[in-house]
């Protein structure tokens, strides 16, 4: 299987999106969550809420309208366009179990260090972003997992220049013998076998239920 180049250039190429996306969505998310966490403002839950959407219709149709509207931008067969569809699938993840993670974080803990004389930014540094920081992890995984596997997207978006493992997965099926996709799908595999055991001591009941809750 490895000895095939389209094969090592997809799995190539699906980790470096997966990185790009999971890198951007944490600077894009990670202050849109603290924001929710902390701040009060108008339409607060809708807009938290408006965050399931992506999840909520069959994603071939969000993604044949998105792929006309990438087409008029010139997004498509683009590196560009593919970590957009990709962080589309991603946002419920990067924004709903930070923000549970901001709100574990007493707001006495952070009066405290005020007090004492540290600047906000200090405090969010120190106090706040540490503990914070299994939330943010658990959420960057299934990120980095869900870009790694999506495939419908990538498919409408980034044909025929950008092939990512799924989309090769496909083409193995039809065009090779049928051990030849078992063994591609171990290949998928594995990465989410090893993050899973590495991010096992963050991910608890606790983390990902309060992930899910609208207050």
């Amino acid at each position: 299987m490895l000895k095939q180049d389209d094969i090592v250039a997809s799995i190539s190429l699906s980790f470096l999106i997966a990185a790009i996306v999971t890198a951007l969505s944490i600077v894009l998310c990670i202050p849109a969550a603290y924001a929710f966490a902390r701040l009060r403002f108008p339409l607060k839950r809708f807009f938290l809420f408006s965050f399931l959407l992506t999840h909520a219709f069959p994603k071939m149709g969000l993604y044949v309208s998105i792929a006309v509207l990438f087409y008029r931008l010139g997004l498509m067969n683009t590196l560009i366009g593919v970590v957009l569809i990709h962080m589309i699938n991603v946002l419920m993840f990067m924004t709903w179990i930070p923000t549970a993670a901001f709100r574990n974080v007493h707001a006495a803990q952070e009066e405290s260090a005020r007090d004492v004389g540290a600047s906000p930014f200090r405090v969010f540094r120190s106090i706040t972003l540490p503990m914070a920081m299994p939330g943010i992890m658990v959420a960057s995984v299934f990120t980095f997992l869900n870009s790694l596997d999506e495939a419908q997207g990538t498919f409408l978006v980034g044909i025929p220049d950008y092939k990512t493992m799924p989309i090769v997965m496909y083409s193995i099926i039809s065009d090779f013998p049928s051990s030849a996709g078992a063994v591609f799908s171990i290949i998928l595999t594995l990465p989410t076998i090893i993050l899973l055991l590495a991010a096992q001591r963050l991910i608890s009941a606790d983390v990902l239920a309060s992930g899910f809750q609208v207050k």
